[in-house]
């Protein structure tokens, strides 16, 4: 019994790998759309969602956000999600960390230039450098939705390839688990043989001596019955 749970397990395990990819994506892209609509979004949603593993986390309380200390908050939450800081919870959270320290740079550069428009600047070209800035950040951000689009086909292309690498380990496992169960099973067969041979053998030796005594007992009624 212990031994078809654990290949159940197994079998339950690989086919859920088989699902890590589109979650990854699906978490993703649940985090643009929040990062999409405004940085106090953006903050709840992977502070509600994917709660910070780094030492000293969580340093941001979202509902204590707000304009005020939104900048600060901002870094603050990136220094919870910072792929150094969370290199020793999985390969999978490290991505998802790594995604979300993105989209915070951009939400801070984009409050840095906006408190900087709202203090007015200190020269009077200010208006046109932070235009050039915001348009540089702008095609930065393009460049590397760029590059993701291009490296999906690949990525897309290895996967199924490394699914099958990964599930073949989990096969052989599985196979091996269900050869020991049959094998426990052949064990334990041989086992009520064994104790039911003897068993079978001693009650035809006594039903066979059974029949005899009759057949004496019988014998010995008719003698007496010819001498009379």
């Amino acid at each position: 019994g212990a031994l078809l749970l654990s290949a159940r397990r197994l079998v339950f395990s690989a086919s859920s790998a088989r699902c890590v990819p589109q979650l990854m994506e699906f978490r993703t892209r649940r985090i643009r759309s929040a990062a999409a609509v405004s940085a106090y979004d953006l903050l709840t949603h992977v502070y509600i969602n994917h709660p910070p593993r780094a030492e000293g986390s969580p340093r941001v309380q979202p509902s204590s956000v707000q304009a005020g200390n939104l900048l600060q908050s901002l870094k603050k939450a990136r220094m919870d999600y910072h792929p150094d800081r969370n290199m020793q919870s999985g390969e999978a959270w490290r991505v998802i960390c790594t995604y979300i320290s993105q989209e915070l740079n951009d939400k801070i550069r984009a409050q840095e230039l906006h408190n900087e428009r709202e203090r007015g600047g200190h020269e009077s070209d200010q208006p046109e450098h932070a235009q050039r800035e915001h348009a540089q950040r702008k095609g930065e951000q393009s460049e590397r939705d760029e590059q993701r689009e291009q490296e999906r086909p690949e990525r897309e292309q290895r996967e199924p390839e490394q699914r099958e690498r990964e599930q073949i380990p989990v096969i052989l496992i599985v196979c091996a688990c269900l050869l020991a169960l049959l094998a426990l099973r052949v064990i334990a067969f041989a086992g009520e043989l064994v104790f039911l041979l003897p068993c079978t053998i001693f009650m035809m030796r006594a039903q066979r001596e059974q029949r005899q005594w009759e057949q004496q007992e019988r014998e010995q009624r008719e003698r007496e019955q010819q001498r009379e």
